[in-house]
């Protein structure tokens, strides 16, 4: 007769652990399903209007309501207004609390664009901005440069 508690007993408590881990199971999808919901935000830091010369470019990286310091891939891409086949990549480096820079040298004045090329936890996503260099105007920039399909993805 005890054997057959006992028995009972322990069958109770394997089918009571088999569900709770089968509960933790499901919340660990959940989970991970919201966070693949969650859009990577890229805040570009860089000023809008710069002097010639060596200039920080620099993004914002976060997912949710957390830096992301570990992003897989940080580039950010410039040309001058009109050239964009000879727009340039330059890797940017992880600073601090989800930011991550490059330097550039701008050589002329003029209306410049960049975009901030992310990738980081299974998502891409491509911020543009425009950037007036010296004596250059915003007003001047041409819509369709900050249109031509470079958009968050």
């Amino acid at each position: 007769m005890k054997r057959c508690i006992i028995s009972a007993i322990a069958i109770i408590l394997l089918v009571l652990s088999a569900c709770g881990s089968d509960d933790n199971a499901e919340n660990n999808d959940e989970s991970a399903e919201a966070d693949a919901l969650t859009p990577l935000k890229v805040e570009i830091l860089t000023e809008q209007e710069v002097e010639a010369g060596e200039v920080t470019l620099s993004a914002h990286v976060t997912h949710g309501n957390n830096n992301v310091n570990e992003a897989d891939e940080v580039e950010f891409e410039v040309w001058q207004e009109g050239s964009k086949e000879q727009s340039e990549m330059i890797t940017g480096s992880f600073t601090e609390e989800g930011v991550y820079e490059a330097s550039y040298t701008f050589e002329d004045d003029g209306i410049y664009y960049m975009i901030a090329h992310v990738t980081a936890l299974d998502q891409h996503t491509m911020p543009q901005q425009p950037i007036a260099v010296g004596n250059a105007d915003l007003s001047e920039a041409s819509n369709s440069n900050t249109e031509d399909g470079h958009n968050d993805h």
